[in-house]
């Protein structure tokens, strides 16, 4: 299964952060202070030393990294989503 169908794009914007925009049935989940926590918790966890900041709004959520680490954040965001996204769907078929 494929990314896709939960993130829409994982872009980096003229200010150097990582912006992850969620398709659309998902993003009432961006609202949640749960949600926001659980992605905080594991993008420091992802970016180690290199994180700084996440920013949630109501379609996307932004990573605010050290300068210089923007594409490295990008690749290391993408490959915790996929891991998580892949977890996910084990948990799912394993409760079938």
């Amino acid at each position: 299964m494929s990314q896709s169908m939960f993130i829409k794009s994982i872009e980096i914007d003229d200010q150097e952060r990582i912006i992850v925009s969620v398709q659309e049935q998902f993003q009432a989940y961006l609202k949640e202070d749960m949600i926001k926590t659980m992605l905080k918790d594991q993008a420091k966890n992802a970016l180690g030393e290199d994180f700084i900041q996440l920013e949630v709004s109501p379609s996307t959520f932004r990573i605010t990294v050290k300068e210089g680490k923007a594409e490295d954040g990008k690749r290391v965001v993408m490959e915790e989503i996929n891991k998580n996204i892949e977890m996910a769907l084990t948990f799912l078929n394993n409760m079938k």
